[in-house]
């Protein structure tokens, strides 16, 4: 009989499990920087692009280190504290801005680099095949003027300026609608409300059986 009350627990905290799972899935962002530069041989800002960099909630391809071996320009992802966060590749012939121009022919124009927004970024250092420091963007110091003040029409949010705004965990924004973030919080209580039922019916369970086998035992 136990056997059978831990096996059918078992099962219940299985389900539980992937309920968590899949309300932390649907919490996952795909936001990305998009880094608007001019490729020569060297690499420079876009001066045609109003910023050096955008931030956009699409999905988009990029290389990480050691899964591309023959893209070799290195780009490293730096925190505030001069650590590097992430490393990844960039091709300047792939990553080009005009298609139109074929991958054989090109050897100079503007190329859109994705890396994905990591939190707590200081810079992005780009680098040629050989190592050598092409260049080096300042995202914080970019969007992120430190006043303590969440300025979301000045590009400033938990990605680029954590000094500013603090992760969507940390901060609570009364709203009168159900936004996406709403939704979340709806579906993380709906979760939290199962897992509750779950245990208590683990519980009822082997209670029970202890009943049943104290019966028996009379």
């Amino acid at each position: 009989m136990m056997a059978k009350v831990t096996k059918t627990a078992g099962l219940v905290l299985l389900i539980v499990v992937l309920l968590s799972g899949q309300g932390s899935a649907q919490e996952q962002s795909n936001k990305n920087y998009l880094f608007h530069l001019y490729y020569d041989g060297g690499l420079s800002v876009d001066r045609d692009y109003p910023s050096s960099f955008e931030i956009v909630d699409e999905e988009y391809e990029y290389f990480e280190a050691g899964l591309v071996p023959s893209l070799r320009h290195v780009a490293e992802v730096i925190s505030p504290q001069g650590k590097v966060i992430d490393t990844f590749f960039y091709d300047p012939v792939v990553d080009r801005l005009d298609k139109s121009v074929p991958a054989g022919n090109f050897i100079a124009g503007k190329i859109v680099v994705p890396i994905p927004a990591l939190p707590n970024i200081q810079k992005v250092n780009f680098y040629d095949e050989n190592r050598n420091l092409l260049l080096s963007v300042d995202v914080v110091n970019s969007v992120c003027n430190q006043n303590n003040v969440c300025d979301d029409d000045a590009g400033e949010n938990w990605f680029t300026c954590l000094a500013d705004c603090p992760p969507p965990s940390a901060s609570i924004q009364p709203t009168e609608t159900v936004s996406e973030s709403g939704t979340g919080a709806v579906i993380g209580a709906i979760l939290y409300i199962v897992g509750g039922l779950a245990l208590a019916f683990v519980a009822w369970v082997i209670y029970r059986s202890k009943r049943q086998n104290q019966a028996g035992g009379v």
